[in-house]
């Protein structure tokens, strides 16, 4: 199964490339599911069926990236 992150509303989940106001994308837009839907399909999904794989695209944690420039002199994590 393949999902793509950028369907959850930016609003609402801000990992995604619709969620950073500098960056100019295609013109597509962010999407508008909130994650209750999201994990609500998902759960109906794998009721359903046997899922065997999971990709998760489109997630850019903008945050982690920060807090990893944060502590990147720091000696713990070199």
């Amino acid at each position: 199964m393949h999902l793509d992150i950028d369907v959850l509303d930016p609003k609402f989940f801000a990992a995604t490339y619709f969620a950073n106001p500098t960056l100019v994308g295609d013109g597509s837009g962010g999407g508008i599911m909130t994650l209750e839907r999201l994990s609500q399909i998902l759960a109906l999904l794998d009721a359903q069926s046997s899922i065997m794989g999971l990709t998760i695209a489109e997630y850019l944690p903008f945050a982690e990236f920060k807090l990893q420039k944060a502590f990147e002199k720091l000696k713990i994590f070199a």
